[in-house]
């Protein structure tokens, strides 16, 4: 998906929410790499088989302790009310649990 936006060139960029990113590119790099790295994290808990309900927890406080530490608080806990960390989590692993091997 971000080689498609990319392509676009966009100037700026306006997710549903927290108003508009600036610079977009630098906006698409960092959402890149925290989703990456994110799943890379849950793909390895999935194979180390972790009990999946430690795992979410401690997923969402790495998530949280991050957006706090690059948002500020207030954005930090909008996205996280909003944000749907949890769902990320399962959602990832789910994924994983499907295409192992």
């Amino acid at each position: 998906m971000e080689s498609r936006i990319r392509a676009w060139s966009p100037v700026i960029l306006c997710p549903t929410h927290f108003g508009p990113a600036r610079p977009a590119e630098e906006h698409i790099a960092e959402h890149e790499q925290r989703l990456y790295a994110w799943a890379a994290a849950i793909e390895q808990e999935v194979a180390a088989g972790d009990d999946p309900v430690e795992a979410a927890e401690a997923f969402r406080q790495r998530v949280t302790s991050d957006l706090h530490q690059h948002l500020g608080t207030e954005e930090a806990m909008a996205y996280s009310a909003g944000g749907g960390i949890d769902d990320s989590w399962h959602g990832l692993a789910r994924y994983y649990r499907k295409h192992a091997g």
